[in-house]
Order: C-alpha cells, then structure tokens, then sequence
C-alpha cells in the first residue's frame, strides 16, 4: 500500500509540475505578445510623427500654389482661358510651381503589425483611431496619385487652364486632407504614448 501512495504522490508532483510549467509557458508568451504589441505602438508613434512632419512642410507650399492659382484665375480673361501650356512656356513658367509637393507617405509600421499579430493585444477603442488614420493615409495615396497621373497626361497642347486647376487642387483639396491628417497625428501619438497594454 505504501508503494502506491508513492506512485501517487509522485504522480501529483508530476502532474502540479507539468502543470505549473504549461502556466509559466503561457504567461512568458502573453508577457512576450504583449511586449511586441507595445513596442509596435511605440515605433507606431515614431512613424506617425515622421509623417506629421513630412506634411507639415508641404502645407506652406500648397497654400501659396492655392493663392497663385487663385490669382490667376481672378485676373483671367478670355483669351487667357485658351492659352494652351505650350504658349504658356510649360509648368515652369507657373507662377511659385516647384511641382506637385507630394510624396508617399509611411505605413511600414502598420504594415508589418498586420502581419505579426502585433493588434492582439491592443485595445479595440485605440484599433479602430489606428485603422481611421490608415484610412486616411490611403484616401491621400489615391488622391494624390489621382492628381500626378493627370499632371502626366498634361500635354503641350492642353489648355493651361487644366494645368490650373490641378495646382488649385493641390492647394485645396490636398491641402485639407494633408491638415486633416496632421490633426489625426496629433491625437494617435498623444493617445497612444499614454496607451497601456
């Protein structure tokens, strides 16, 4: 009887061991997901200021292209109106144009967290900000990629109105997203330094 009561308390330990080893196992893993979700909203952050400062720059540029087309348009006249960019000397010869100011903006970030369960351990009320602010990354790519291939198909022949209107898009339209996207960096990296996962 002694023999069994061993074989039994040696099976408890067994079993409390194996039991306490799968538990230690399960909290290191959750302690490493929870760290990798962290340091994804702290680099998150760190791409997001990138981006504010990338726009920031260009917001002065596409105002003056905004009042440059502004002004052109005031003071047209009919036969202005039928100038085509060639009789105009091309974009060059637009008054402050140094191109269309835009560019790519980050998402290595939160690219890579889609791809490594990094969002697991985030809560869902910072998820859904993040996933706004990726949408309205996306929303300025198509914009914007929209407007350069117009700029592309430009000829010499086109009207230098069209040319026009594409640099008081730039200056409106863009403008107004690029400052929407600001605002949207701000709050995401205030809100998520103070995040706690």
């Amino acid at each position: 009887m002694r023999k069994w009561n061993d074989y039994f308390l040696q099976a408890i330990l067994v079993f409390f061991s194996v039991f306490l080893g799968i538990l230690a196992g399960n909290w290191n893993s959750n302690r490493l997901e929870k760290a990798k979700s962290k340091k994804f909203l702290e680099n998150l952050v760190v791409e997001y200021e990138k981006n504010r400062k990338q726009l920031e720059l260009k917001l002065d540029y596409h105002q003056l292209l905004k009042n440059a087309s502004d002004s052109i348009f005031s003071k047209m006249d009919a036969e202005l109106a039928q100038l085509t960019l060639m009789d105009m000397g091309g974009f060059s010869q637009s008054p402050h144009w140094r191109g269309t100011g835009i560019g790519s903006l980050e998402q290595a970030v939160y690219n890579s967290g889609m791809h490594s369960n990094a969002f697991d351990h985030i809560p869902i009320e910072y998820l859904s900000q993040i996933s706004r602010v990726h949408s309205y990354e996306n929303e300025y790519h198509r914009f914007t990629e929209s407007i350069s291939d117009k700029l592309i198909n430009l000829e010499g022949r086109s009207l230098y109105t069209d040319f026009l209107i594409i640099q008081s898009i730039l200056g409106s339209d863009v403008l107004s997203i690029e400052k929407n996207l600001i605002k949207s960096y701000e709050v995401m990296e205030e809100r998520l330094k103070d995040c706690s996962i």
